[in-house]
C-alpha cells in the first residue's frame, strides 16, 4: 500500500496493469514506457534520448490499438485474398496515413472491394476521448507534467485534486511531491519510483 499519491485508491485491475508494464520494461531498452489495459500492453516507447518522446511514441501505438477496435475499422470491406499480415499493414495505414493512402483512387482496389469511406482526425478524437482507466509504467520517474498531460489523451486517468510543487523541477504545478521531495501525479494508476522490475503494492 506504498502508494506515493494523494489519490491511495487503486484498484486490482489497474495494480495488474502496472504489473504487465513493469516486467513489460523490464526486457526494453531506455528510456522506455508502457501503457496496458485489460492485461495486455497496448504500446511501447522505448529507446528515446527523451522520456516525453518516449510517452508520445507509446501513447501513438496505444491509439492506434484502440482505434482498430472503431466500427469503421472493423468494417473495412477487404478483398478474400488479403491475408492477415497485408490487412494488419493497410489497417496501420488506414488508421495513421502513413506511406500510402489506401482510400486513394488507384490503391484502395488492390485491398477492398470497395472504396472505404477515410477516418477523419475528428472522429478518432472522439472516440479515443471514450477510452479509460489505462495503467502507465516507466523504467525512470516521470520529471515534467508534459509526460502525465500527454498519457490522459491516450486514456490514463489522473485524479484533478493536486497540489501545488514544493520543489523538483516542473512545467507546471499542477502534481504534489512525495516524501522524498519529488513530483509524483496524484493519480493511483502511476509508478512509485521503485526500480522497474518492482511491483506497486
Amino acid at each position: 500500500n506504498n502508494i506515493v499519491t494523494a489519490n491511495k485508491e487503486l484498484p486490482e485491475s489497474a495494480a495488474r496493469d502496472l504489473i504487465v508494464s513493469l516486467i513489460t520494461l523490464k526486457y526494453t531498452q531506455s528510456n522506455s514506457v508502457c501503457y496496458a489495459v485489460d492485461g495486455q500492453a497496448i504500446g511501447v516507447g522505448a529507446g528515446q534520448q527523451s522520456r516525453i518522446h518516449c510517452t508520445r511514441l507509446a501513447g501513438s501505438k496505444a491509439d492506434t490499438w484502440f482505434l482498430r477496435q472503431h466500427e469503421k475499422v472493423l468494417d473495412l470491406p477487404f478483398r478474400p485474398d488479403i491475408g492477415r499480415p497485408d490487412r494488419d499493414n493497410v489497417i496501420d495505414g488506414y488508421i495513421n496515413k502513413n506511406e500510402e493512402d489506401v482510400c486513394a483512387d488507384g490503391v484502395w482496389q488492390r485491398y477492398f472491394t470497395r472504396r472505404p469511406e477515410p477516418f477523419t482526425t475528428e472522429e478518432m478524437r472522439e472516440f479515443l476521448k471514450t477510452r479509460d482507466g489505462v495503467a502507465l509504467g516507466s523504467d525512470a520517474f516521470f520529471p515534467f507534467s508534459d509526460n502525465i498531460e500527454r498519457a490522459q489523451r491516450s486514456g490514463v486517468p489522473c485524479s484533478t485534486a493536486c497540489t501545488t510543487l514544493r520543489s523538483a523541477p516542473t512545467r507546471s504545478s499542477r502534481f504534489p511531491t512525495t516524501s522524498s521531495g519529488r513530483s509524483s501525479p496524484a493519480c493511483g494508476m502511476w509508478r512509485s519510483p521503485a526500480a522497474p522490475s518492482a511491483t506497486t503494492r
